[in-house]
């Protein structure tokens, strides 16, 4: 299956999966709504995890899709766009692939999805 897809950097991918954040924040706005895949970039942001003590960064995957959101709606907010995200599934395993920016199409044998 064909699916668009938006890559992040962990620890944020990784909080999206458990349903700890909600939102995603872009300066770009998008018409697209529906299943989103969720990339975990190949770059960990350590600044960002010293805030989530709870996360263990040798447990986060990079590189590679790690889950599936459905996007439902963008929002804007002051000078940026609220991506934001529902129903989070994390895959069994993740799937190694080079990330890209903006939306991307990823190709994906996924079945049984919502």
């Amino acid at each position: 299956m064909l699916i668009r897809a938006l890559t992040i950097r962990q620890p944020f991918a990784e909080l999206i999966l458990r349903g700890e954040k909600r939102a995603e924040c872009r300066t770009w706005l998008t018409d697209y709504r529906g299943l989103l895949a969720v990339h975990a970039a190949q770059l960990l942001d350590r600044d960002a995890l010293r805030r989530y003590p709870h996360l263990d960064p040798d447990g986060l995957a990079l590189g590679a899709i790690v889950g599936i959101v459905r996007l439902t709606d963008v929002r804007r907010r002051r000078d940026q766009f609220r991506w934001l995200l529902a129903d989070p599934i994390r895959l069994p395993e993740p799937l190694p692939c080079r990330g890209r920016l903006s939306l991307w199409t990823a190709s994906l044998n996924l079945p049984n999805l919502p």
